[in-house]
C-alpha cells in the first residue's frame, strides 16, 4: 500500500513493503506438485470460469502458496506439457490427430493414428 504525503508543496511517497510468503523463492516440493495436479483435476478450467478464480481456489486449498505462485507454476507446467504433447489437467484432452509428437502418440496408445510431420 502506498501512502502519499503533501509537505510544503512537495509530494513525498512512502511505500510499505508487503510481507513475503513463507514459501517465497522456495522450490515446489514433489508433494506440492502432486497436490497441485490433483487440484487441477478437482477444479477444471472451462469456458465459463475465470482462470484467476480457478487458481485462487487452488491456492486456498494448498494453503501454503499464493495465487501468484500457483498461477506462475501452472503457466510453466502447462507450457511444458504442451511441448511434450501431453494433456493438460482439468482441460479437455486434445484429439489424437492433433498430437504432433509420434512418440507421445505411441505412449498414449494411439499407434494407428497418422501424425503429419
Amino acid at each position: 500500500m502506498n501512502v502519499v504525503y503533501f509537505l510544503a508543496g512537495k509530494i513525498s511517497m512512502k511505500v510499505k513493503e508487503r510481507e513475503k510468503s513463507t514459501t517465497f523463492n522456495k522450490p515446489w516440493t514433489e508433494e506440492e506438485q502432486l497436490r497441485l495436479e490433483e487440484l487441477l483435476q478437482k477444479y477444471p478450467g472451462d469456458s465459463n470460469s475465470n482462470e484467476a478464480q480457478r487458481f485462487s481456489k487452488i491456492a486456498k486449498e494448498l494453503g501454503n502458496r499464493t495465487v501468484s505462485q500457483v498461477t506462475s507454476r501452472c503457466q510453466k507446467y502447462f507450457i511444458k506439457l504442451q511441448k511434450l504433447g501431453l494433456p493438460i489437467p482439468g482441460r479437455p484432452p486434445r484429439r489424437p490427430d492433433k498430437l504432433k509428437n509420434p512418440k507421445v502418440c505411441a505412449l498414449l496408445g494411439f499407434n494407428n493414428i497418422h501424425v503429419p510431420t
